[in-house]
């Protein structure tokens, strides 16, 4: 190949190229007027500050990043109070759950030997087996630790088990506190201390 005939190879593309950037430039006042209408707040006022200052739609670019501005900052709020309250909430019902619980399980429960769950109004969680002596006096035989949380109306509780991490999760049902997938199972309320 001649070099003549390999510079205008090399050189046709980049022709092309310069000659494709060339043309319009973007009109940034309407699209950005266009993004803000959509709601699309981030879009449109990166777009509003691609209008320089030479532009005619300067000012007007600049009232509408000032509104956008006020709007991101009305969202954060909202959205600051929307979190406080779902934090109070959850404190609230993290109180209100907290406590000790035997598993119950209808027709089936044995009064020497109980499953026992310890939920602490911080997320803590313990599971215990609990034997009765001849004195009807508790002996934990075993304990395992997790968490628990309840979200949109679910107690969920994760225990760390030998095999893995146990979960089981309950729903209050007419002031009982019902095992999800097995219905039987329940958790009652106890005074007693372990």
């Amino acid at each position: 190949m001649s070099s003549k005939f390999l510079m205008y190879f090399v050189l046709l593309p980049v022709i092309l190229f310069i000659i494709s950037c060339g043309g319009n430039t973007p009109k940034y006042l309407e699209l950005g007027t266009d993004s803000f209408n959509d709601k699309n707040y981030p879009l449109a006022k990166n777009q509003f500050l691609m209008v320089k200052q030479t532009d005619s739609g300067y000012n007007i670019a600049q009232e509408y990043i000032s509104k956008i501005d006020s709007i991101e900052n009305a969202l954060f709020e909202k959205s600051q109070i929307n979190d406080s309250i779902v934090k109070i909430e959850t404190k609230r019902l993290m109180q209100k759950y907290s406590g000790n619980y035997k598993v119950e399980v209808f027709d089936t429960s044995s009064k020497e030997e109980v499953e026992i769950y310890i939920l602490d109004d911080d997320g803590k969680a313990q599971w215990l087996w609990v034997y009765y002596d001849n004195e009807k006096k508790g002996k934990v035989d075993d304990r395992k630790i997790g968490n628990w949380y309840i979200k949109d109306g679910n107690l969920t509780i994760h225990i760390r088990g030998q095999s893995g991490v146990i979960s089981e999760t309950y729903v209050e049902t007419n002031g009982v506190l019902i095992n999800t997938l097995i219905k039987k199972r329940r958790l009652e309320r106890t005074t007693e201390t372990y």
